[in-house]
């Protein structure tokens, strides 16, 4: 278990490489289709090189911009990531149905209904 020293070291370097990532696939220039390619190509170095920190900056930077195949890619062999990315998906859909214009006549319609 690292100490609080290690653990605070190993965030920062985190917090770089994912800054990193993020500066690499900000331009859209030519499309999404070349920022996903690019993030393929990170993970797959990542794997290679065991460097984790990478994968999992890459894998946040996914969720960021979308590239479903770069998230299942990274899941695919991280079953407490696949647990922790399913009840994100679930958790986003609630609030965004939550949210939503239907809840929201839904709720305003049942308060209305309570109110009488």
């Amino acid at each position: 278990m690292p100490t609080g020293a290690e653990s605070s070291a190993i965030f920062f370097d985190y917090r770089a490489v994912r800054a990193e990532v993020k500066a690499l696939t900000e331009d859209f220039s030519d499309g999404p289709h070349q920022v996903y390619e690019n993030l393929k190509e990170m993970l797959e170095q990542a794997e290679l090189t065991g460097d984790k920190q990478l994968a999992r900056a890459v894998y946040h930077r996914a969720i960021d911009v979308g590239a479903s195949e770069v998230i299942e890619r990274f899941i695919a062999s991280r079953p407490k990531d696949k647990a922790a990315y399913r009840n994100y998906v679930e958790a986003t859909q609630e609030a965004q149905r939550a949210s939503g214009f239907e809840h929201l006549l839904a709720n305003a319609l049942t308060q209305q209904q309570l109110d009488r």
